[in-house]
């Protein structure tokens, strides 16, 4: 019996923890009503844990608190993780798509959805 509640204390922790990832843009747009207006935009990061929520980029780098909540799918060979939250200002607000399969790179899409004009990035996760 001591031994059976050893392993159950020490798997449990895992069992309750989400995945996390660090998610950094490679490609990104700005678009509002008349089309794209820039393809040139920094490079930006994300933190996404699935079960405490979405770290969103602003002005002086990645925010400190986790905000939003997340939505995780697992099937045999892929894990989907969605999350979205508002923030800054204006509450604009931010989802973010991480894709992790098998033996593959980690991906992910992001929208920042603005009044004027909404942003999408592309990049590569690292799970942390």
């Amino acid at each position: 019996m001591r031994t059976l509640t050893t392993i159950l204390l020490l798997c449990l922790p895992m069992a309750v923890m989400g995945e996390t990832f660090f998610c950094t843009s490679t490609v990104a747009t700005a678009m509002n009503d008349n089309g794209v207006v820039n393809s040139d935009l920094p490079v930006q990061s994300w933190i996404v844990d699935s079960s405490r929520g979405l770290r969103v980029p602003e002005l002086d780098g990645v925010a400190k608190d986790y905000i939003g909540e997340c939505e995780i799918k697992r099937a045999l060979v892929a894990v989907q993780v969605w999350c979205t939250a508002k923030a800054g200002i204006l509450s604009q607000k931010n989802h973010i798509e991480v894709n992790k399969r098998i033996n593959e790179d980690i991906s992910f899409m992001a929208s920042k959805f603005g009044a004027a004009y909404n942003l999408s990035f592309f990049g590569k996760c690292t799970e942390i």
